[in-house]
């Protein structure tokens, strides 16, 4: 009898799929929660599904880094809350900066070539976690994600992808000849050493604290800033050659820092929510450059695309409605 139902059961998943054309990666249907429309970008509206995405995904990231404590108490609770509420009100605007801009240049999301570049990329998906819809509806819920916001999504990033191509080889907007762009380098890039002590690398954050202020009070002392960085730094690509990056490329607390200072000169303690660096300034030179160039080209392109999104980002707003308003974002799960 085991046998035969498990026959049964495969003769009739066979003949669904042949009936209906299905597949693993076939659309899922959200609820109608999660297409509830909780708020406007301009002239999009925006889904719960979205906002709970984001907000869920930067409260694992306080967690990760303060504690899983961190909304025991009403006043921490509260306090927390709002950070996860300003930055996701702040950083929803970034897919409808994209649609804004892509509307202007003539790329829609119903393009049949794209349609069929996001529904490859979901199979891939399917595939990456099992290749079967349990499997991947796991996947989605483990990833605070539904799969129409996540085709949604990869859309989005097509469409990107396709704008730069658009910006730079049809508009000319951002600069592909290689002399040019090794100006732009050698005069608008810093190059930077750093000590880097994480916070989230199983220690308390007063050990990692620690940690950081013995590397400094050493530097202080006399010590080789790169012995420091081989003793105490946990970032294991930090070479003697150093990073060399854009304004606006960095976080920017690093970046305040390192464009601060002058060369061979090194900052004080700075924190931000991965952990804690000191930075030292090197010698910007030609041969760097020359050297590292097909590294740092695409990096000055990607920095000039994306200031111009944030450009456009900063003039939107994300402006919730009553229904959102009458959610605490504490209790989104």
């Amino acid at each position: 009898m085991k046998m035969a139902k498990r026959l049964l059961c495969t003769v009739l998943c066979l003949l669904v799929l042949t009936m209906f054309g299905c597949s693993p990666a076939r659309p899922i249907e959200s609820t109608d929660e999660e297409l509830a429309v909780v708020g406007t970008v301009g002239e999009f509206e925006v889904l719960y599904e979205e906002f709970r995405f984001v907000a869920l995904i930067y409260r694992d990231m306080l967690i990760d880094t303060y504690g899983a404590d961190i909304f025991d108490t009403p006043e921490s609770a509260e306090k927390y809350a709002e950070m996860i509420r300003d930055y996701t009100y702040d950083n929803i605007t970034y897919n409808y900066a994209i649609l804004t801009m892509c509307r202007e240049v003539g790329i829609e999301a119903d393009d049949p070539v794209l349609q069929k570049a996001v529904e490859d990329s979901i199979t891939d998906t399917v595939k990456s976690v099992g290749g079967t819809r349990g499997k991947y509806k796991k996947y989605l819920k483990e990833n605070y994600l539904t799969d129409h916001f996540l085709r949604f999504n990869t859309c989005v990033d097509f469409m990107q992808s396709e704008l730069f191509y658009v910006y730079s080889d049809d508009l000319g907007l951002i600069e592909t000849d290689d002399e040019k762009i090794s100006d732009i380098i050698l005069s608008d890039f810093v190059r930077t050493q750093h000590i880097y002590v994480s916070k989230n690398n199983g220690k308390s954050l007063e050990e990692n604290r620690k940690t950081i202020e013995a590397a400094y009070d050493k530097l202080l002392g006399g010590a080789d800033f790169m012995t420091l960085v081989t003793e105490y730094g946990e970032d294991e690509e930090m070479t003697a050659s150093g990073i060399c990056f854009p304004e606006g490329y960095m976080n920017s607390g690093y970046e305040s820092a390192a464009f601060a200072l002058s060369v061979d000169e090194y900052s004080e303690i700075i924190e931000d929510t991965n952990g804690y660096y000191i930075i030292k300034r090197i010698k910007q030179d030609t041969a760097y450059v020359l050297a590292n160039f097909y590294t740092l080209k695409p990096i000055y392109q990607e920095y000039k695309f994306l200031s111009m999104i944030d450009d456009i980002q900063n003039t939107l707003e994300f402006v919730p409605n009553d229904y959102l308003n009458s959610i605490d974002i504490l209790d989104i799960k």
